[in-house]
């Protein structure tokens, strides 16, 4: 199995950006950033300031605890890794997680399903042998 690549952190911001129908310089105002923040950042040239993550996820609608805010918080923080095999590696990692999420969701379906298939039948009544009369 080919894994697939993590998004860099820049393709996803700009993905979500488009998706909320914004320009780059559109939502640096929105969440009252300079635009060339972002440039820098698409570029390669800064890393994503992590203090601004949390307003940035806000301004896009990702919902706390959510696996589209936990991605978008760990591909801001693979910008901070200095080493690109180090980077390399904990892509990896996310790929893999994220293999493992779909499996889950997938197997997760299949019972569901075959719980409702299965029919619901009450456990069997146990019945204690009546104590024998006690002698008098």
């Amino acid at each position: 199995m080919v894994a697939s690549r993590v998004p860099a952190f820049d393709d996803l911001l700009y993905s979500l950006v488009k998706a909320k129908g914004l320009s780059l310089r559109e939502f640096a105002a929105r969440v009252g950033q300079a635009h060339t923040v972002f440039s820098m950042i698409r570029a390669g040239t800064r890393p994503v300031p992590m203090e601004h993550v949390p307003v940035w996820a806000d301004a896009l609608d990702l919902p706390e605890g959510s696996a589209e805010r936990d991605r978008f918080f760990d591909l801001a923080a693979l910008t901070h890794v200095p080493s690109p095999e180090a980077r390399v590696r904990l892509e990896r990692m996310l790929v893999r997680m994220d293999d493992l999420a779909v499996k889950h969701s997938a197997l997760r379906r299949l019972f569901d399903e075959q719980q409702a298939r299965t029919p619901r039948t009450p456990p069997p009544v146990q019945r204690h042998p009546t104590p024998p009369p006690k002698p008098r």
